[in-house]
């Protein structure tokens, strides 16, 4: 191996690397999308039953 070429990844290993983080991105986004709503909808239903 050239001196070089000593600290580049293999076009491989990024290809994998993107494979792999995508449904994790995809899952971590789902959950605080979710969450959001769902603390959203629990302060809807507080104000709808707060006296004013």
């Amino acid at each position: 191996m050239r001196a070089e070429q000593a600290d580049r990844t293999a076009p491989w290993a990024k290809a994998l690397a993107a494979v792999l983080l995508t449904p994790v991105l995809v899952v971590v986004c789902a959950f605080a999308v979710g969450r959001f709503r769902e603390s959203r909808r629990e302060h809807e239903a507080f104000d709808a039953f707060t006296p004013r």
